[in-house]
């Protein structure tokens, strides 16, 4: 997906209870991808946000992943990269998105957990283009052929954005990026 830099980086920021042998995870390693997968703490959202934080420091991620509550740690971070964000769960966490973030947002209209109205609030307040909030999916895990489908379109329209120079990579990794495992 992203030739002549190695592989695209994508930080993978999951939701409670997050596995990095998970579906997800899984899918992007097999699309390629040099995946980071940083153990966010299920109950600790502070914590959660610098732990994300490091990870962008020290590996420098073209794209940021962000499933539900790992949606609402990176929309925390606020960064100069493009977040893909599924089912994001930022209203949970009380937090106010700051305005003009590059960003994708994957909701499905069957989410029981978190309305599909935030995330219609979401990018209404981030100022995103049209089409960048895409309705996918059957429920709010967003495991279907859809939603999975619509996740790595996302983040390839991202790597051709990188590639053409419509986004700024940050610096390089400056730890060894052995997270892909």
């Amino acid at each position: 997906m992203n030739e002549g830099r190695g592989p695209l980086k994508v930080l993978y920021l999951d939701g409670l209870g997050p596995s990095p042998d998970g579906l997800r995870p899984r899918l992007l390693r097999e699309q390629g991808l040099f995946v980071i997968f940083p153990l966010l703490p299920d109950l600790d959202f502070p914590a959660s946000v610098r732990i994300a934080g490091r990870a962008v420091e020290e590996h420098a991620p073209d794209v940021i992943v962000g499933y539900s509550r790992g949606g609402a740690v990176a929309l925390a971070l606020a960064p100069p990269i493009p977040l893909v964000l599924l089912a994001p769960a930022w209203k949970v966490f009380d937090l106010d998105p700051r305005p003009g973030l590059r960003a994708t947002i994957l909701h499905s209209p069957g989410d029981d957990l978190v309305p599909l109205a935030e995330s219609r609030e979401l990018a209404e307040r981030l100022g995103v283009p049209p089409g960048a909030l895409v309705i996918v999916g059957e429920d709010h895990g967003m495991f279907d052929d859809a939603a999975l489908s619509a996740m790595l379109e996302a983040i390839r329209r991202e790597s051709q954005a990188l590639k053409r120079g419509n986004v700024r990579p940050l610096r390089p990794c400056r730890a060894t990026c052995s997270e892909n495992g």
